[in-house]
């Protein structure tokens, strides 16, 4: 299955080893909610995505200052060029167009050299 997903009929990761997002755009609202636009790019394709989902404030840790993001998006895996599908014997579809991701983030603070 790895070397099937792997492979040039789904993320072709060896002509396209990183998926990556950059965010343009960061909303926070009321009781933790938070919004975050970017630009994701799979396959060497950029499509814009908008996260929606939790933020948590910093706080302190036994490691140093944390903060934390909990969020959620989905998008048709064919905007990035992910066209493969089979139809199953007893009819529909192998595998969703639609992805959903689930993103949850734990950032540290960086202490700045002295």
């Amino acid at each position: 299955m790895r070397a099937s997903v792997l492979g040039p009929e789904f993320f072709d990761a060896e002509r396209h080893p990183e998926i990556r997002f950059r965010s343009t755009e960061l909303r926070l609202a009321d009781y933790g909610r938070v919004e975050v636009e970017g630009e994701l790019t799979i396959r060497g394709i950029t499509r814009p995505v908008t996260a929606s989902g939790y933020y948590a404030s910093p706080r302190s840790s036994a490691f140093g200052e944390i903060a934390g993001l909990e969020l959620r998006t989905s998008f048709d895996r064919r905007d990035f060029g992910l066209q493969w599908q089979m139809k199953l014997p007893g009819g529909g579809d192998a595998v969703g167009w639609e992805v959903e991701v689930d993103i949850d983030l734990l950032l540290k603070r960086e202490e700045a050299d002295a």
